[in-house]
């Protein structure tokens, strides 16, 4: 019964947004990611990245207490594609409502920042809901996978990767743009 929502929900999923991506703009590759597929394989384009990252993303979680979350993992993963010459951009939400979501995302962004990692937040009246990656300029990640425990590890969530540099230049443009 349980994978039987999950499928609906995915096919949901593709119904709305993969027919907007296809035919919006040209793709060499889409892939899709169900629940825990989306760490191994974001963690391994992270690894790749040669040349910049871009992090839009609702909710990120450091666990001190836990050194290998798969979350810590991905932001350590940031921290090494700056130290091997990536340019790296963070951005995260913070408002004045949530103040537990604005307190995770404002120590993930010091601990990103304190190693060379490039982070802005939204403005408090704004809230950034989105979760998405963009890995040289032609890997864009999107879809509802928060950085923390549960959203990869517990949650049903699912998430595209999409390879096409023009959606990448369509992608930096609204990062720049609205951030």
């Amino acid at each position: 019964m349980v994978y039987g929502k999950r499928k609906s929900i995915a096919l949901i999923f593709l119904a709305l947004f993969l027919p907007f991506l296809l035919y919006s703009l040209p793709a060499k590759d889409i892939e899709f990611l169900e629940g825990k597929d989306y760490f191994p394989r974001v963690k391994q384009l992270l690894e790749r990245a040669e040349s910049s990252i871009y992090v839009v993303m609702y909710e990120m979680s450091y666990y001190h207490e836990y050194p290998l979350s798969p979350s810590n993992q991905l932001i350590q993963e940031l921290i090494k594609a700056v130290k091997r010459g990536v340019k790296v951009m963070v951005i995260l939400d913070v408002s004045s409502y949530n103040e537990k979501n604005t307190k995770r995302n404002r120590e993930a962004g010091k601990i990103l920042r304190k190693n060379g990692v490039m982070v802005r937040y939204d403005s408090l009246d704004i809230i950034t809901h989105t979760k998405l990656l963009l890995i040289d300029n032609k890997y864009c990640i999107v879809g509802s996978h928060n950085w923390t425990y549960f959203g990869l590890s517990k949650n049903n969530e699912v998430s595209v990767v999409v390879e096409s540099p023009p959606l990448g230049k369509e992608i930096t443009e609204w990062i720049k743009e609205k951030f």
